[in-house]
């Protein structure tokens, strides 16, 4: 009895923690590819003009690029009247009717709309292709399934993980560690998902907003005794601080290379770094700050990470585009990565 109440319960949760279609249903291009532009830290504030270069920049990518999904990962708001500052950013995506997803960063919880009143609002948004949240429960992880160009299977998946704010005990750490739950459910949908691919994993990307600890161990890797140098190799992009990870590792990137799935993940938070680089075969990049000057940036201009994946493919290509239109990290995983 108690395992078949345990079966029924990992199948709710599973059912939850899913992407729903609303008639969003994401699928490969027929050309074989999937164009996704990433958002993260806005940091807006509404009624401030030190917001308005993260509504120009919304809307210049989206004239640019013609994109799949828009991911907005975290760090969306950063003072109150939140939901009217949400109105003003997802306004701009409504538009232009293309599906997104929003998660969370560790600011976003800070003012006067609890994330799970966030959660529901982004829902109420007929591009948006995230699950409702659960009855009862607070925003959930979720997978969006990416659809074969030619049929009804999934291609590819997209996991998206809530990474926290800080943690409780500021001795051990000054940020939060994805949890055991959170890893326990991603192993879980990994190994249903590999089951009915028949054995095999299907392809996936992961976005987060805090980057895990592999981040600032990879840089520092790639870096030894190469630190005063401009161009580091295995590294492309920018970093201009340290990497502010949590400093306990609960063993996501590991549970990752055992179920062989993942190939890339992609944070934000670091408003000053926007690198990617390899570490043990999986790409971990860094979005491209993409918000005002309501917070610190010293990159220079705001910008959004472009990712374009191909059916039946582990390449990635990514690149950078900045709000005045120039490309720049322009990159293909893996070919243009060292190997480790």
């Amino acid at each position: 009895m108690k395992k078949l109440s345990l079966l029924i319960f990992l199948v709710m949760m599973s059912a939850c923690c899913v992407a729903q279609d609303n008639g969003n249903k994401l699928r490969f291009r027929k050309n074989g590819e999937f164009k996704i532009l990433q958002f993260t830290d806005c940091h807006y504030k509404w009624a401030k003009s030190a917001s308005e270069d993260c509504l120009t920049l919304i809307e210049s990518m989206t004239m640019i690029e013609d994109v799949d999904l828009i991911v907005f990962t975290g760090d969306n708001v950063y003072a109150d009247h939140v939901e009217k500052a949400l109105t003003e950013l997802f306004q701009r995506v409504r538009i232009t009717n293309i599906p997104f997803i929003v998660i969370f960063g560790n600011h976003d919880h800070q003012f006067d709309m609890t994330q799970n009143e966030q959660w529901d609002f982004i829902r109420t948004y007929k591009n948006n292709c995230q699950p409702d949240r659960p009855a009862n429960s607070s925003y959930p992880d979720f997978v969006v399934p990416i659809y074969s160009s030619k049929g009804d299977n999934i291609s590819q998946l997209i996991y998206n993980f809530d990474t926290h704010a800080g943690y409780k005990t500021r001795q051990i750490s000054r940020y939060d560690w994805l949890s055991f739950d959170q890893i326990a459910w991603y192993r879980q949908q990994s190994k249903r998902y590999t089951r009915e691919n028949g054995g095999k994993p299907i392809p996936s990307i992961s976005f987060i907003h805090i980057p895990i600890p592999e981040y600032a161990e990879a840089y520092d890797y790639y870096s030894a005794g190469r630190k005063n140098e401009k161009a580091i190799p295995g590294v492309i992009g920018t970093k201009k601080e340290n990497v502010s990870c949590p400093k306990l590792n609960s063993g996501f990137f590991k549970s990752i290379l055992e179920c062989g799935d993942i190939r890339a993940i992609f944070c934000g938070h670091d408003h000053n770094n926007d690198f990617a680089l390899s570490w043990h075969n999986i790409l971990l990049a860094y979005g491209r700050f993409s918000g005002g000057n309501t917070v610190y940036n010293d990159l220079g201009k705001n910008g959004a990470r472009l990712i374009v994946l191909h059916e039946n493919s582990k390449r990635i290509d990514t690149y950078i585009r900045l709000v005045n239109g120039d490309a720049i990290n322009n990159c293909v995983y893996p070919n243009d990565f060292e190997g480790f």
